[in-house]
């Protein structure tokens, strides 16, 4: 079996908990949290891996020093990332969560598991860069990320990318 036909295996045995037939298309499947925040799931046949995408909120033009070094300091010391990773889409200027699933051993449990897990982090991340861009906060990350939320109003009408190349 190769790895599209085992990420369409656990991709399937998810789906009754979306409450919709989850399918790829072209080698990836977007799923959409009923408060707008979704979760995009490629395959990646090299390495026989899944990779999750979660778009979070636009990087603005706001100081790119700080906010990477921020960034930096969110993905090595801040254990609400649950092993997934904040970076740059350079193709559309959006900040995304991202985490990779290797299919080997991977059960529909861990896949459901992480969809929803991804969710709640993304709006917890989200909330947490958009307290650092409004208000230059540049307390540790860890205390940040504990609040919950999504994107502000502003950013709601940006178009949120479904993939990316990070920075």
């Amino acid at each position: 079996m190769n790895a599209l036909e085992k990420a369409e295996a656990l991709l399937r045995a998810v789906s009754a908990e979306f409450g919709a037939p989850l399918e790829f298309l072209e080698g990836e499947c977007t799923i959409e949290h009923d408060g707008g925040q979704e979760v995009s799931i490629q395959v990646d046949e090299a390495s026989s891996a899944l990779m999750l995408y979660a778009p979070l909120t636009s990087a603005g033009h706001h100081d790119r020093e700080a906010l990477f070094a921020w960034l930096l300091e969110l993905n090595l010391l801040d254990d609400h990332l649950r092993g997934a990773v904040v970076g740059l889409d350079r193709m559309s200027d959006f900040l995304a969560l991202r985490y990779r699933l290797p299919l080997e051993g991977a059960t529909a449990e861990d896949l459901s598991a992480l969809i929803f897990g991804l969710f709640e982090v993304a709006g917890e991340v989200n909330a947490a860069i958009n307290e650092f861009l409004h208000h230059g906060d540049s307390d540790a990350p860890d205390d940040a990320a504990t609040q919950s939320g999504g994107a502000s109003a502003d950013e709601a009408d940006d178009p949120a990318p479904s993939r990316g190349d990070f920075a």
